[in-house]
């Protein structure tokens, strides 16, 4: 390959990573803007969150039902509780919390007094996060610094902080080996990270993992959701599916191109699922890892989007969500979401 070419290629790479970039600082900025409408979305404060149907059919997503007294009997609920009483009550006052979104976590630690730097990557939504705290009247004994960055190339302060958080953010992250080196370099000694991530799958899933992703495709299309996400779309969403394993595994067929509803529809994160696996790698290769739970074996967004009347939603998800809970411990089934407990090296 010529100089130019090469350069070509570098340049053509560079801009669609720029374009990714974009895509994803806004479509998480219109959610943002999406969930705000018609109640206190957990994603903007997990204290004070209201029950009302999270409406995201402009986006082409599904709309689910946001029910914080329901979610607190199901095992997931009660481990992201104590994942919250566990952050909020480690010693030190200063705190790095990355891919912060809508900034429900650095809220909860700045409401136990700490000093939180927030990092995302966009504007649009960490806007959205600092209109709606200003709403706030209750006093908060510690303050929130925003940052916009890209983790990929987010230079930390070393040794600045008694505590990294994130949740539901680093399988976006591209350079994740590097996130996690740069974490560990920012806690003080004896400094805690603490995570709850989608580490589900990558790209050779487990046999576990993928009978739990047919499982739970096959047992959404059964369930009631609400729109848009029709039976008649859920089926044919289904078949395209079967075609695609009969394809692949019947037929041997190799480098099967998959529409990028990212750039046909608009409505994708660029970054979804970008790691997985390798987001639980990277943190042990540089932190000593002392407690990881695992949830949501078949039922992850299934749970929040069933569309019953709430006399039977409530039994229909506390039998689901103890069901998977069972399955997963038992090790029948992979968790897709896990949370870890962890500490810097020494």
């Amino acid at each position: 390959m010529t100089n130019d070419a090469l350069n070509q290629s570098r340049d053509e790479a560079d801009q669609t990573y720029e374009w990714k970039l974009q895509k994803e600082a806004e479509f998480w900025g219109t959610m943002a803007k999406e969930r705000r409408k018609g109640g206190i979305p957990m994603t903007m404060d997990f204290s004070r969150a209201t029950r009302y149907r999270v409406r995201r059919s402009v986006l082409g997503w599904g709309d689910y039902f946001q029910d914080p007294a329901l979610e607190a009997l199901t095992p997931f609920g009660r481990a992201r509780i104590k994942f919250v009483n566990t952050v909020r009550n480690e010693p030190g006052k200063r705190a790095l919390d990355l891919c912060c979104g809508a900034g429900w976590l650095a809220l909860e630690l700045a409401r136990s007094g700490k000093h939180v730097d927030a990092v995302d990557l966009s504007l649009e939504e960490i806007t959205v996060a600092k209109e709606y705290q200003a709403t706030l009247e209750e006093e908060i004994p510690g303050r929130i610094n925003w940052i916009v960055s890209d983790l990929n190339t987010y230079v930390v302060d070393e040794g600045a902080y008694d505590q990294v958080t994130s949740w539901d953010g680093l399988h976006h992250v591209q350079k994740i080996d590097a996130l996690c080196s740069a974490a560990a370099r920012s806690l003080k000694p004896h400094g805690r990270f603490t995570l709850s991530e989608r580490t589900w799958g990558g790209e050779k899933p487990s046999k576990r993992a993928r009978i739990g992703r047919y499982l739970e495709e096959h047992l959404w299309t059964i369930v009631p959701t609400p729109s848009p996400m029709t039976y008649r779309r859920k089926f044919k969403q289904l078949f395209e599916t079967w075609k695609t394993v009969f394809r692949a595994k019947v037929l041997r067929k190799k480098n099967l191109s998959v529409r990028s509803q990212t750039r046909v529809e608009g409505f994708c994160s660029p970054f979804e699922d970008t790691s997985g696996p390798e987001v639980l790698a990277a943190v042990r290769r540089y932190f000593d890892i002392e407690k990881i739970e695992s949830y949501g074996g078949f039922t992850e967004e299934i749970l929040r989007s069933i569309y019953l009347p709430r006399v039977l939603r409530i039994p229909t998800v506390l039998v689901l969500g103890w069901l998977d809970y069972l399955v997963v411990r038992a090790g029948l089934l992979e968790g897709k979401i896990t949370m870890v407990y962890a500490r810097k090296r020494a």
